[in-house]
């Protein structure tokens, strides 16, 4: 679908063909020449797009919405890129304010509820001496199969690396290089190596566990 302002909304199926927009998505563009492709939603509860002029938003295979999804790309030049099979409860991303800005969701990614990326304050801060700005905004990146827990809020300037869980609550405020980390905090830091998680839950782990160990012998 493309309207009259060169907006395009593609919506895909499994087989890479285009299909009509599915329920529970509501998108609203506000600018133009912006693009949104959305490839073979898994099952999407409600899912909320506002669009600025020359933004893209990617949201790949498979990707399954609990609760609710709102994406603010209204910053011209932003872009927004969610990998294949995540699983987002509550999420808030936002791409505001100002130009060029760009946040990256990884594939195999799992949000809890009330989980918040932002990629720029919004407002100056400044050093009174030289009138130097302290907080320009930068790019997000949020590796593969990453878990950010409940109340979870990641800023500007940031890097999560793969296999690496964000506990309930921490704010993220810098770039991190170790994969597999427990991250926690008001900032965050890494209180824990050499760990990964997965959706099973432990007795369902168990299980797998047992299951494999059996198979090998």
């Amino acid at each position: 679908m493309i309207d009259d302002k060169n907006n395009t909304l593609l919506c895909l199926n499994s087989d890479g063909c285009e299909v009509p927009p599915f329920k529970g998505l509501n998108i609203k563009f506000e600018g133009h020449n912006s693009y949104v492709e959305i490839r073979n939603p898994n099952k999407i509860n409600k899912l909320s797009i506002i669009v600025g002029s020359n933004c893209r938003v990617y949201i790949g295979s498979n990707v399954k919405i609990i609760n609710s999804v709102y994406i603010w790309a209204t910053a011209e030049y932003s872009t927004l890129h969610i990998g294949d099979n995540c699983l987002l409860v509550d999420l808030n991303v936002s791409l505001k304010d100002e130009k060029n800005l760009s946040i990256t969701i990884g594939n195999d990614c799992m949000t809890s509820s009330n989980v918040a990326i932002r990629s720029s304050d919004g407002h100056t801060i400044y050093d009174i001496n030289n009138k130097q700005i302290l907080n320009r905004p930068s790019e997000i990146i949020i590796e593969d199969h990453v878990w950010l827990g409940r109340g979870v809020e990641i800023l500007k300037n940031t890097h999560i690396p793969k296999d690496c869980i964000v506990g309930m609550g921490s704010v993220v405020t810098k770039k991190f290089n170790e994969p597999n980390c427990v991250l926690v905090g008001r900032p965050a830091k890494v209180v824990r190596s050499g760990v990964n998680w997965s959706t099973k839950t432990t007795d369902e782990f168990d299980a797998f566990l047992k299951k494999t160990r059996n198979k090998s012998n």
